[in-house]
């Protein structure tokens, strides 16, 4: 496009709860560079529309979803979302709490891929899940490459933690 083109019918996608104010300052901003005609509309709306539930004035939706940096929970009918929020508590943060406790009780510093591969193959809140994976990071004593056998019941505590931050976020959208 040329430099003094306008862009039209441009779909902003806004995270559930976001105040108006902000979302003013945004198109205020798109339209200071070209761009007009912004309608905004909730990720949580179309994460409901994208996944072809039906959504009508007489019913709720409830809707949770987990993104890597942030998780929206919501309640929604045909006329909008009637309570929710984009709290910042998602996948990334799970990681994070199950590295530091792999590091704390077993003395090993994974790399990302290595907590990736370890939340999506045995990451549980079974107590006495004896699924396990191998896992390879840097022992914290010797600073030597250094494999490990991880079972589930080993970080169902930092699992059980961060579900526990999710219910009550839940809890608060609900209520």
């Amino acid at each position: 496009r040329k430099p003094h083109e306008r862009i039209s019918d441009v779909l902003f996608t806004v995270g559930c709860g976001t105040d108006r104010e902000i979302i003013g300052k945004f198109e205020k901003a798109l339209n200071q560079i070209g761009v007009y005609g912004v309608e905004t509309a909730e990720t949580s709306i179309l994460s409901v529309l994208g996944a072809d539930l039906s959504i009508s004035e007489s019913s709720c939706n409830a809707l949770i979803d987990f993104g890597g940096g942030q998780t929206t929970i919501c309640v929604l009918t045909a006329n909008g979302v009637i309570s929710g929020v984009s709290a910042g508590i998602g996948g990334n943060t799970l990681n994070k709490m199950i590295a530091e406790n792999v590091e704390k009780t077993l003395s090993v510093t994974l790399p990302d891929t290595q907590v990736e591969y370890l939340k999506k193959s045995v990451a549980s809140l079974a107590i006495d899940d004896d699924t396990k994976v191998v896992v390879s990071g840097k022992d914290t004593m010797s600073g030597k490459n250094r494999s490990i056998n991880v079972s589930a019941s080993q970080i169902v505590e930092p699992v059980k933690e961060f579900l526990d931050k999710i219910i009550e976020i839940v809890k608060m959208v609900f209520n």
